[in-house]
């Protein structure tokens, strides 16, 4: 099949798609950047055959640094915004850093495969297993110390209604 219809046509439609969500409202240009970077991509391998040999047998690794570099994105443009807080934001940075390194370095996952006698996507699910596992620990642990702080806080309010209760009833005549 030619390369014009295998990545070409994909390319210009996401090319399309992105121009119009770049009309759209501000949350929508974050999706258009993504979507204009892979059209782009798609392109250049149609337009240069030889990119097709170089970049299919590395499929997952692209895929994932693509996905490493989105989610580095997506994170640190919801710090710059406020709508997620730093404390947090390093769990994700730190998630996004090593799946980086996995696309970048490919020895990293022939290391596991070779330890694990797993197949090479077998050991990449196993990361991105591990990392999700981690960090459903950590969203476990804040909502562990938020329900915490809310029983305290109930307790305290609790106290304060009496004493004004209390209070009230001594103005009482």
């Amino acid at each position: 099949m030619s390369p014009w219809i295998t990545y070409g046509l994909p390319g210009v439609l996401l090319l399309t798609t992105a121009i119009v969500l770049f009309g759209q409202t501000r949350p929508a240009r974050l999706p258009a950047m993504f979507l204009t970077l892979i059209g782009i991509l798609l392109l250049l391998v149609a337009v240069f055959p030889g990119l097709e040999r170089a970049v299919l047998p590395n499929k997952i690794r692209l895929f994932m640094g693509v996905v490493s570099l989105t989610h580095l994105f997506i994170t640190l443009e919801a710090v710059r915004r406020n709508t997620l807080k730093e404390r947090y934001a390093l769990l994700w940075i730190g998630t996004g850093l090593a799946l980086l390194v996995f696309a970048i370095q490919p020895n990293v996952i022939g290391w596991l495969v070779q330890v694990t006698g797993m197949h090479y996507t077998s050991a990449i699910m196993l990361v991105i297993f591990s990392f999700l596992i981690l960090i459903a620990f950590h969203v476990s642990l804040v909502l562990s110390q938020y329900e915490t702080d809310r029983r305290k806080l109930a307790q305290k309010i609790a106290l304060l209604e009496e004493q004004i209760r209390r209070l009230e009833d001594k103005l009482q005549p």
